[in-house]
């Protein structure tokens, strides 16, 4: 169980209470303008389309929704660049810097997985667990990393743990919407984001490295 009130969580092995350090690995891509044509797919699967995401809008609302809701549990932020071409996303990267966040630049060599792979060369020394996720996953409740690192030692045979919460499913008004992301003039541009996370163990990204899984 995580102790709220020590900031530690009780190790199911030892028995011990310790202080997890878990990352959360954003990797992000700004092109010149900014603008990406995306697929949409409604909330029930059946419904395809396309819209134009603006990227640095989009990292800008991810951060945005990390501050706005508690995680519950200490936690860093590393973003990892894929060669965002973008004047101004590389003005807000700078900022976040300045602000402590962690930025790794790589070249655009391959999306999503390459980065996060990147970001594990890079950290896996630092942390205990490793959150991964793309720009536009982003935390949409409260508690949502403690739930995240419960729900993985709630039994031995838990690997890694997706959290899915879909905007689209959220009972928010356009006022709580505008306050969270006022980067985003229209609300169903907000409906293509979601919070899909993937959380595992630096123990088990070892062992899938070990065999040449990563």
């Amino acid at each position: 169980m995580y102790d709220l009130t020590e900031g530690k969580y009780t190790n199911p092995k030892f028995g011990i209470k310790i202080k997890p350090m878990i990352v959360n690995v954003i990797g992000t891509y700004v092109p010149p303008g900014q603008i990406e044509t995306c697929l949409t797919v409604s909330s029930k699967k059946d419904l395809y389309g396309y819209y134009n995401e603006n990227k640095l809008e989009t990292i800008k609302f991810n951060i945005a929704c990390h501050k706005h809701y508690k995680a519950n549990v200490d936690y860093e932020i590393v973003i990892v660049d894929n060669g965002s071409e973008d004047e101004a996303a590389q003005k807000y990267l700078g900022l976040l810097e300045k602000a402590g966040i962690k930025v790794l630049r790589r070249e655009n060599i391959g999306f999503s997985f390459a980065s996060f792979k990147y970001a594990w060369e890079q950290l896996k020394n630092d942390y205990d667990y490793f959150l991964f996720n793309e720009q536009d996953g982003v935390p949409a409740k409260e508690s949502w990393l403690l739930e995240i690192l419960q729900k993985f030692h709630s039994e031995k045979e838990v690997g890694a743990v997706g959290n899915d919460v879909e905007w689209l499913d959220l009972t928010k008004d356009d006022s709580e919407l505008k306050e969270l992301c006022p980067y985003i003039g229209e609300r169903n541009a907000i409906y293509s984001l979601d919070g899909f996370m993937t959380f595992t163990s630096s123990t088990i990204l070892r062992q899938v490295d070990k065999i040449g899984g990563l």
